[in-house]
């Protein structure tokens, strides 16, 4: 029931959810869509905050966790991509991403230390890219070192989510 409301939350904040409707609006930059889901995403981070805190429904904290999460950084990613300012876009989903993984390894949660890490798996990717691409180099070089580093940052990242699982279970045995 609380994912139905969240969901019809979504809606009534005008926060398109299913992909046929994005696709015939056509509305992929849409700011007003950004700063509702990042507005939305942050409200429900909160309630999950408040949840616990206050010991009200503690057992619907996951969900708004898990809704805050995905919408949060789905918003920010979408203002990464949209916007010319990227490395602000940039920052403010580091930002999250630390709070989201504070909040994993207090909860020992390898769902969201997994959600951090692809998340920020992909904000990184992008930026790089970018820079690559603002270099203005369009060579056989410049192609090569974007296939060189998808190649070593995709071999770091089962790196990093092994370490993780290791913390996950060096903090489970305690």
């Amino acid at each position: 029931m609380l994912s139905l409301a969240i969901t019809n939350l979504a809606a009534w904040m005008g926060i398109a959810v299913t992909p046929m409707r994005i696709l015939k609006e056509k509305n992929f930059d849409d700011q007003r869509l950004i700063y509702t889901g990042l507005v939305l995403g942050i409200i429900l981070l909160l309630a999950a905050m408040a949840s616990e805190k206050r010991n009200i429904k503690k057992h619907f904290e996951f969900t708004y966790n898990n809704f805050g999460t995905h919408i949060l950084f789905i918003a920010g990613l979408a203002g990464l991509f949209l916007y010319q300012f990227f490395i602000i876009w940039f920052v403010f989903l580091l930002l999250i991403a630390y709070y989201i993984y504070r909040q994993a390894m207090k909860k020992n949660s390898f769902y969201f230390l997994l959600l951090v890490a692809l998340y920020t798996y992909v904000a990184l990717s992008y930026v790089i890219i970018r820079i690559l691409d603002k270099m203005g180099v369009y060579n056989m070089n410049s192609i090569y070192l974007g296939l060189l580093y998808f190649i070593l940052s995709a071999i770091a990242l089962v790196r990093i989510l092994i370490v993780f699982n290791r913390k996950m279970k060096a903090n489970d045995s305690l």
